[in-house]
């Protein structure tokens, strides 16, 4: 797994960010035979059913109604695993939905691919984003969404820190859209929720936000997702990830309430095979689920199924909330378990 150079900054057209994502997603299709390992087998085809599945929600539900031609549509992105596969999953179908259909000479298509083209002859093409802020969070977190929204060509707006209902509205006014149209003609906004996520358990892929909220479409194709199919999917991408991810982080929030999740800690119990006193976790879930896809991830040749140690500098804004912890943690990612996802979402001490 990658994470995200300072220095590292994309310099794609439009087709090009587009087809890369449309790439990784078609390359994660592909994966069959190559994988040997029973366990890892099960989550890849897992993910690969949820993938066409999302892909066709894309396709057939949304971007017929929502698009960037039609300058109705904008993604919410915090930086988190959940919005950043959403994001290349919602890239790599605009690039099949519109450049691929253009090749069977569809003219509408066709006439949206050369507005894509034109708009690369005079500025980088950016897709619309949001940030909705809602706290103070971690220098990390902030750097990498900057870093990566360049990558992904986007246009993000930053929301004033505040309510999610006051940064929503904030947002609607930017963008001035109109919330008293019909449903097919409001606007969409694509959010990166899982039904393990707070409140989410009996969302729908599409719906009208609630009469109380600012009016607008929520875009929902993630829901039936794992956190396994997120962790599977983002590492086998080899995309750049945020850091706090490689720290024992699994949920990411302010830096008053996110701290490192309590059941990938490195405690002698689960690293000797014992069952720990406070049941947290023992050393049966504590490995690396997602070996294959760190050896195999798209676009490299390196075998190596770890990423490099990560270290805090001193004078970082960060690191005095990061360093005040001196136990040791496995990486986000070896935990699977969709219920503990959230134990690290708990007040600083």
């Amino acid at each position: 797994m990658r994470t995200e150079s300072k220095r590292e900054k994309s310099q794609m057209t439009t087709a090009a960010i587009l087809k890369h994502c449309y790439d990784i997603t078609e390359s994660y299709l592909q994966i069959d035979d190559r994988v040997t390992n029973n366990s890892t087998i099960s989550i890849i085809k897992e993910t690969q059913d949820l993938l066409i599945s999302t892909k066709q929600i894309f396709l057939n539900e949304i971007l017929p109604y929502w698009n960037p031609i039609k300058d109705n549509i904008s993604i919410s992105y915090n930086g988190g695993k959940d919005c950043q596969v959403l994001l290349i999953i919602y890239l790599a179908c605009l690039y099949e939905y519109f450049y691929m259909a253009a090749l069977n000479f569809n003219n509408l298509k066709l006439d949206t691919m050369n507005t894509f083209n034109n708009m690369n002859t005079t500025v980088k093409f950016a897709l619309k984003a949001v940030y909705l802020r809602q706290e103070n969070t971690f220098q990390i977190i902030n750097e990498f969404i900057e870093e990566s929204s360049k990558k992904y060509g986007l246009s993000l707006y930053k929301s004033n820190i505040g309510s999610m209902e006051n940064s929503l509205k904030e947002y609607m006014i930017h963008e001035k859209w109109d919330c008293n149209y019909n449903t097919k003609q409001k606007a969409g906004i694509i959010i990166g929720i899982r039904r393990s996520d707070p409140y989410a358990l009996n969302l729908k892929y599409i719906q009208q936000t609630d009469k109380n909220w600012p009016q607008f479409m929520r875009l929902q194709p993630l829901l039936d997702w794992k956190l396994r199919n997120v962790w599977s999917f983002l590492i086998y991408s080899n995309e750049p990830i945020c850091k706090l991810y490689e720290l024992g982080f699994t949920s990411l929030g302010g830096v008053n309430n996110t701290v490192r999740n309590l059941y990938l800690k490195k405690t002698k119990c689960n690293q000797n095979g014992d069952k720990c006193k406070d049941g947290t976790s023992t050393s049966s879930h504590l490995w690396n689920h997602f070996q294959w896809e760190f050896q195999h991830r798209f676009g490299s040749h390196n075998k190596d199924d770890h990423s490099e140690d990560m270290t805090i500098e001193d004078n970082s804004i960060d690191h005095e909330y990061l360093c005040n912890d001196t136990e040791s943690y496995y990486p986000g990612w070896f935990l699977i378990d969709d219920e503990k996802e959230r134990a690290g979402r708990t007040k600083r001490k």
